[in-house]
């Protein structure tokens, strides 16, 4: 039987008889001379990831869809709450040197995505913009109206104002297709930077407080049926497995050929972490099922002819 599985089997069994405080500074012992021993290997040799994608994949959350939307629900009203309260902006919170800091990344590296064309052209599509487009449209053709014809203009504008805007939306396909020249050609894309710079920057610069209005438009039983209809779909599961699925691939994909004591980093590190192995290890221990199973496979591989090489 291997060293270290012999080990674990032992400090489980003299956890029955000994105080937990020495169960666990014999289990952390054990926990840390494996680590030191596996600190030379790459985490490709120490990580099966596969199991790990299996688990991720496989891994059944029997959860109560109706408590997480409660918990949802209860988490953003409290938000709500604080942000009414809160008077100060996010340049605020971060400190002068932080906000000056802030600032000057979205000045000098927040970039038009580039896909500009199609960005734009999304934008000019959307309901807000075609209308705001029509009522600017409007407002110059009666204000050059009224000063021609100062008497009768104001009275005629305002009588015709539902003509003359479906007139500028039989245009509006044109007037789009301009507006979206304009913005992405070469010459003027610098005004859509700074454009995109300057509302980034009068967001984080408003206060908190006038984000809380946001989030009641989610304070409707509608929104509330909504959330709790979407969690029962298993689709907000589906979209929690995926993120960590990637989130895991793109990890392993950065460290597989990296030692795990590059991983782990200093000694204070592997402490850490053999600290949070053995509060981990301590809780499954606690619960009867799970140290019955752990026990079992334990049991398994070191009777198995491939442990006794």
């Amino acid at each position: 039987m291997p060293k270290p599985v012999a080990d674990i089997r032992h400090a489980r069994h003299q956890a029955k008889a000994q105080p937990a405080a020495a169960f666990k500074r014999k289990l952390a012992q054990v926990v840390s001379a494996e680590l030191a021993a596996l600190a030379r290997r790459p985490v490709k040799d120490v990580v099966d990831t596969a199991s790990v994608r299996r688990l991720i994949r496989e891994w059944r959350i029997d959860t109560d869809y109706d408590l997480v939307a409660d918990l949802v629900v209860a988490s953003r009203r409290g938000l709500q709450r604080r942000l009414r309260r809160q008077r100060r902006s996010l340049l605020n919170l971060l400190g002068p040197d932080l906000a000056d800091d802030a600032v000057a990344i979205i000045r000098e590296e927040l970039n038009p995505p580039p896909n500009i064309e199609a960005f734009v052209a999304d934008l000019m599509g959307q309901h807000l913009v075609r209308t705001l487009l029509t009522n600017l449209i409007f407002t110059a053709i009666a204000t050059f109206y009224q000063r021609v014809n100062p008497l009768f203009g104001a009275l005629t504008t305002n009588m015709l104002e539902g003509q003359i805007k479906r007139f500028i939306g039989t245009f509006m396909p044109t007037i789009q297709r301009q507006a979206i020249a304009f913005v992405c050609s070469r010459a003027n894309r610098r005004l859509m930077v700074d454009f995109m710079r300057a509302i980034t920057e009068l967001l984080i610069a408003q206060p908190l407080f006038h984000y809380a209005d946001l989030l009641s438009a989610s304070d409707s039983p509608r929104a509330e049926s909504l959330l709790r209809t979407a969690l029962r779909t298993g689709k907000v599961e589906a979209a929690v497995r995926w993120g960590i699925s990637a989130a895991w691939d793109d990890l392993y994909a950065r460290v597989r050929d990296e030692p795990l004591a590059a991983v782990i980093g200093t000694d204070e590190g592997r402490r850490r972490l053999t600290r949070y192995i053995v509060d981990l290890l301590d809780v499954a221990l606690s619960r009867p099922d799970v140290a019955r199973t752990i026990e079992r496979e334990i049991t398994r591989r070191g009777r198995s002819p491939r442990s006794a090489r």
